[in-house]
């Protein structure tokens, strides 16, 4: 999210559509993000609940003294569990 890791390293677990997203909004988090150190996002809470089509995931998390919100949809495709939708607020 932050351009802390390449995208490619997500793929697996990513529907193509989200992978695309995710993969434009890394180079415009590389190029904000150029020459300045990377720093961790600190978890707050993770908060996963069962649903009828897999599982839904919240997260709130600090990145540069910035609060967000991640919200997710994770769902079990051809035997392995894969990421198909995201929300970063």
């Amino acid at each position: 999210m932050h351009g802390m890791r390449q995208p490619q390293h997500l793929a697996r677990w990513l529907t193509p559509e989200l992978y695309d997203a995710l993969s434009r909004r890394a180079q415009v988090a590389a190029r904000c993000q150029a020459g300045k150190p990377a720093r961790i996002p600190y978890l707050y809470a993770v908060r996963a609940q069962a649903s009828a089509s897999g599982w839904e995931v919240s997260v709130l998390l600090s990145h540069d003294g910035r609060i967000h919100a991640c919200a997710c949809q994770i769902q079990l495709r051809h035997g392995h569990w894969v990421m198909t939708y995201l929300h970063m607020g």
